[in-house]
Order: structure tokens, then sequence, then C-alpha cells
């Protein structure tokens, strides 16, 4: 499913005009991935850390195990028929998200590489081939 989404999501770039498919990129890489963070933290945090009495005694306090699996069941649940017309700006977080994941599978080490790709995750996801890797 990550990998259509990915296919979908450059679809419609193709079909933006430049400085559109532009602000797209620069939307998903920001917004997505910071979605995409979050999550990653809510697991973590779930793992890890011990909250502070104050913080449990909060009246709307989740736990971060559940942040973590409202943020994936939520995002799981309108990916597979998203609409950029439906979801409007939202699309930018689903996307990014996705690709954050699907990174996360296909190239591991791909948050040390984050910044080199500025605004374009797609650079990441389907990397040029370099000369040498053509012989």
């Amino acid at each position: 499913m990550l990998l259509e989404l990915s296919k979908k999501q450059h679809d419609i770039v193709s079909r933006l005009s430049y400085d559109d498919s532009q602000y797209f990129k620069l939307q998903v890489w920001q917004e997505g991935i910071a979605r995409y963070v979050e999550y990653k933290l809510a697991l973590i945090a779930s793992k890890d850390y011990q909250t502070t009495t104050g913080f449990d005694s909060l009246t709307d306090v989740i736990s971060f195990n559940k942040a973590a699996d409202e943020i994936l069941d939520n995002m799981m649940l309108v990916l597979p028929r998203m609409t950029l017309s439906e979801q409007k700006r939202l699309t930018f977080y689903y996307v990014g998200f996705a690709e954050g994941l699907l990174l996360d599978r296909v190239a591991p080490d791909w948050k040390r590489d984050y910044f080199d790709s500025i605004f374009n995750l797609g650079n990441l996801l389907f990397p040029t081939p370099s000369l040498a890797n053509l012989k």
C-alpha cells in the first residue's frame, strides 16, 4: 500500500505546474515528515519514557502507545481512499507520513540524507543511479 501511495503521489505531482509541484514536495518533505516524526517519537516514548505524576494527572492525557496507535490507525484508514480534492492540505501529512514509513523499509539510513534532499523525498525513494552503477 505504501508503494502504491508513493506512485500515486508522483502521478499527482507530474500533473501539477512546476511551482505547484515544488510547493507539494516542500509540504510533504516538511509537514508529512513532521507527522511521521510525531508517530515515531510516540512509539519510542511508549517504550522508554516514564511520565511524571503531573503529566499523568492531566484530564486529557493518553498514553504514548495509544497516541502512536491513533496516528497509525488514522493514516491507514484515510490513505487507501485519499483524494486531493477531499483531503486538501491534509494530503501533505498523509503522503509524507507514508513516505517516511516506506523509506524506513527501502532505505533505512534515509534520515542521514534527509537534509541533503531538501524538499524532495522522491530523491531518497527513487535515487538517480550514478554512472558507476551502470557498468
